[in-house]
C-alpha cells in the first residue's frame, strides 16, 4: 500500500515538476541558471534547455527506485519494508529536486539573479526544534570558534 501511494506520489512530482517547466519556459532568457549557491545566488549559468536537466535527474531517480525496489522485493522475500522505505526515500528526494527547480526558475525570471534559501533548507529538520546542520553552516555563518556544528 506505502509502495503505490509512493510510486504515485513520484509520479505527480515529477509531472508538477515538468508542468512547470514547460509553462515557464517560453518566458526563461537565453541563459539560466544552473546552480545556486547557499546564499541563494546563482553561481551557473548555461543555455535554457539546460533548465530540463533537474527533470531529467528525477526521472532517473524514480527508475532507480522503482528497478532497485522491484529486484530486492523479487529476491529477498520478507523485505517490504525495505522497499516501502526506498520508496519513501525517493519521494523525498523528488520534493528536493522539485523545489530546486521552482528556486532556478525563480532566479532565471528575477532581475536579482538571487532567491531566499530559507525555504529551501527547511526540508532539513531538526526534531529538537534548533536551526538544522546545514542552515546554521550557509545561512548564520557559524564562527569557527564555535562549538561543533553538528553537535
Amino acid at each position: 500500500m506505502l509502495v503505490s501511494f509512493c510510486a504515485a506520489l513520484s509520479a505527480a512530482i515529477i509531472l508538477l515538476t515538468i508542468s512547470q517547466t514547460a509553462r515557464s519556459y517560453p518566458e526563461l532568457p537565453e541563459r539560466v541558471p544552473l546552480h545556486i549557491g547557499p546564499d541563494g545566488s546563482a553561481d551557473g549559468f548555461g543555455p535554457r534547455p539546460m533548465i530540463w536537466t533537474l527533470v531529467g535527474m528525477e526521472l532517473v531517480v524514480a527508475a532507480l527506485f522503482v528497478f532497485v525496489g522491484r529486484d530486492l522485493a523479487a529476491q529477498t522475500p520478507g523485505t517490504h519494508g525495505t522497499v516501502a522505505g526506498a520508496a519513501a526515500g525517493s519521494v523525498f528526494i523528488l520534493a528536493i529536486l522539485w523545489r530546486a527547480q521552482v528556486l532556478l526558475i525563480s532566479v532565471a525570471k528575477s532581475a536579482q539573479n538571487r532567491v531566499p534559501m530559507r525555504g529551501f533548507l527547511a526540508v532539513f529538520p531538526r526534531r529538537d526544534g534548533r536551526r538544522d546542520c546545514l542552515e546554521r553552516v550557509f545561512v548564520t555563518r557559524v564562527p569557527a570558534s564555535s562549538p561543533a556544528v553538528f553537535g
